[in-house]
């Protein structure tokens, strides 16, 4: 992409040198290709005893030759070594070996630039703090020990450096305050790929180099390979990152590139250079952004997908967690709970039934037995009718569980996407959407503009031979051309369109996933959590009563009959005692077996009550991921932060242009310098709404 030039070395070809091609291996005599310009390697250099690795190459076209050191290679003991001097006061041999290669190739061919990457480039450093007059670009440089020859004070203005904005090895040197021990100049270049929690890419070697290496040789990192919505590269090579002058190709770093002349002959230059610096820019944030919005509108199209997923997860987490057969499928029909119910309500009835008989037995006997039976009768009597309330209530408290998880399903989840400050069902997809609609458009009013532009500074070109005096007849005597120069500049109306969304300043995801979690647990805490308590109340009040139940029915009638004398003298005057014990045999099992349900019925409800914390902390990740699918943010925020990257660069491009046409008196370049200003602030409000998203847009 790089604008080529014949005066001297590109700060582009050397930091893809540094970056690139000093880790290939190349052997003596090959020929390499760097932005279009053809380079041989003149020499190549492998010192193993202290690890340095460098190559001297040619460039075939201005006969240039630089030196290039190879950074670290962390399969060579010897350059971790190295690294590891660096950082301390001592001696660094593989440094005095890089300055001795140096003397030899300068001796031999007349070295006119140094560079490197990593370690590279502060071997590169080391070499031109010695010899300022000698050119020194790098890529993200490792530091200069502490026992260099330097003086840290000094401009160095024979050396350029350039880091990676996420760089690990400068992001260290600065977090520890060692950033002075890198001479020269130093600027940033927005390209590379974020890494962390922002990314699924391992990014660190290529943030590092600035380049991708690999075996079909591409730049580029793919977002969803697999294809579908938003199915994209986002290109990282650090050289079509460093911003180059459109009016000489040159970097415009710092205070800008040096003064223009204006004249036609140099507007043409810029109209030119717009192509590279500016246009095809704004092209790829196009494409960016196209894609962000195909991966926004395809989740749009499955919210109720993204819905129903998270209604079969909630059911899946709280089925797993609990892990009791009665709770399974309680998040629908709840089958296996009412099952069980059905059975201990046939038991209920059994156990009515059995009662039913026992009275009869009990008025069918004479008064003196009935007497003494009474207590008894009653007290089973009063159990079973104690048993059958406490199951009603349970089955009529289960019913509501069941109903609140269903209200839960059914209408709470729903409103876990809606926004609470607007009338959105899917509040995070639709603000990115809403913000995207106005930014798109946005992207094609700024490429037309840019456009419209570039053919101004050429007709202004063909405008300039007329001087200021002479403008004023020229334009009466050809008016129709002149209006046409006019009209082809945007106008003050013609600036982007503002967004009133994503204003939050902080992560919208995360923000919506705390409302949504929120929300969830309110309901589960109104809806649910009231009824799993009072139902395990009742579960154990009914296990208590049927216990008790039991005991009676086995020890109570025992002691009747066999330790009272109307018992003694009923046990062998009458058959009552054999009829009553049938009807109470008939009833003990029953009464063990329904007391037994309860007590399972209790457990499993006192695991859904313990573990419910634990599903709602569950649901979150969940919970996210519906409202926005994880990688698909991940992917939106990428292409965003690309994009951010070049708009900030279009910037810097339209900041220079400007610069130099303020300096023209002319008319004809005022009224440029009106527009190119109307330009520049249109870029700047679109990096700015493009950095609203990638702020707002940034994974947690």
């Amino acid at each position: 992409m790089s604008v080529t030039t014949s005066t001297n070395e590109l700060d582009t070809d050397l930091v893809e040198l540094a970056g690139y091609h000093a880790y290939l291996g190349y052997d003596d005599r090959n020929t390499l290709r760097v932005n279009g310009n053809r380079y041989e390697v003149i020499d190549t250099n492998d010192n193993t005893s202290n690890g340095l690795d460098a190559l001297t190459v040619q460039n075939l076209d201005n006969k240039e030759y630089t030196v290039v050191y190879v950074g670290t290679d962390k399969d060579q003991p010897e350059d971790i070594l190295t690294d590891a001097q660096l950082l301390s006061d001592m001696a660094v041999p593989q440094l005095e070996d890089a300055k001795d290669y140096f003397r030899d190739m300068d001796k031999a061919y007349g070295v006119d630039n140094v560079t490197g990457n990593s370690l590279g480039g502060a071997l590169a450093n080391a070499v031109a703090v010695e010899n300022p007059q000698v050119r020194s670009v790098t890529y993200n440089p490792a530091l200069l020990p502490a026992t260099a020859d330097y003086d840290p004070n000094k401009d160095y203005d024979n050396i350029t450096n350039y880091i990676g904005q996420y760089d690990v090895l400068n992001g260290t040197l600065n977090s520890l305050k060692l950033e002075e021990q890198v001479p020269g100049n130093s600027y940033t270049v927005y390209n590379g790929m974020p890494g962390g929690s922002t990314s699924y890419f391992d990014t660190i070697i290529s943030n590092h180099t600035g380049y991708l290496r690999n075996g079909d040789k591409t730049q580029y990192y793919e977002i969803r390979p697999e294809g579908g919505a938003g199915s994209g590269k986002i290109y990282i090579e650090a050289d079509e990152h460093i911003v180059l002058s459109p009016w000489t190709g040159q970097p415009i770093y710092q205070s800008g590139t040096e003064n223009i002349k204006i004249n036609p002959n140099t507007l043409r230059d810029l109209a030119a250079g717009l192509d590279q610096a500016v246009l095809s820019r704004m092209e790829r944030v196009d494409e960016y952004l196209n894609h962000a919005m195909e991966i926004i509108e395809d989740e749009a199209a499955k919210k109720q997908l993204r819905i129903q997923k998270l209604r079969d997860q909630f059911e899946e987490v709280v089925e797993t967690t609990v892990n009791h057969p009665l709770i399974q499928d309680i998040i629908g029909p709840g089958f296996p709970l009412l099952r069980e119910l059905d059975v201990m309500s046939y038991l209920q009835q059994f156990l009515e039934e059995k009662a039913q008989e026992l009275n009869q037995i009990y008025y069918s006997a004479p008064f003196l037995i009935r007497q003494f039976f009474s207590p008894i009768i009653n007290s089973i009597s009063n159990l079973v009718a104690n048993a059958g309330d406490k199951l009603t209530q349970i089955i009529e408290d289960v019913e509501s569980l069941i109903n609140g998880f269903g209200e839960i399903i059914i209408n709470t989840i729903p409103t876990l996407f809606y926004s609470a400050t607007n009338d959105w069902e899917d509040a995070v997809v639709e603000e990115f959407h809403a913000h995207f609609r106005i930014v798109l458009p946005n992207c094609i009013q700024m490429a037309e503009q840019l456009k419209t532009f570039q053919q101004q500074i050429l007709d202004t070109a063909e405008a300039f031979q007329f001087t200021d005096e002479g403008l004023a007849s020229a334009i009466q005597a050809k008016a129709n051309y002149v209006q046409t120069i006019l009209q082809s500049l945007p106008s003050e109306s013609d600036l982007l369109k503002a967004s009133s969304y994503l204003t939050t300043e902080s992560n919208l995801k995360g923000i919506q996933s705390d409302v949504a979690f929120t929300l969830l647990k309110e309901a589960i805490n109104k809806l649910v959590v009231p009824l799993i308590e009072a139902l395990h109340i009742l579960a154990l009040a009914a296990e208590v009563i049927l216990e008790s139940f039991s005991a009676t029915l086995k020890s109570g009638l025992n002691s009747f009959f066999y330790f009272t004398p109307p018992g003694w003298l009923i046990s062998i005057f009458t058959d009552f005692e054999t009829r009553a014990k049938d009807k109470l045999n008939d009833m003990l099992q029953p009464v063990d077996e329904f007391a037994s349900r309860v007590e399972g019925v209790r457990d499993g409800l006192g695991k859904l009550r313990n573990n419910m914390s634990a599903i709602l902390d569950m649901l979150r990740p969940y919970i996210e991921n519906a409202i926005f699918d994880d990688k698909k943010y991940r992917d939106v925020y990428l292409y965003n932060n690309a994009s951010l990257a070049l708009t900030k660069e279009m910037g810097m491009v339209f900041r220079d242009i400007n610069t130099h046409l303020a300096e023209e008196k002319a008319q004809t370049i005022r009224e440029l310098l009106h527009h190119g200003g109307i330009a520049s602030m249109n870029i700047n409000r679109l990096e700015e709404q493009v950095d609203r998203a990638t702020l707002v847009g940034k994974p947690e």
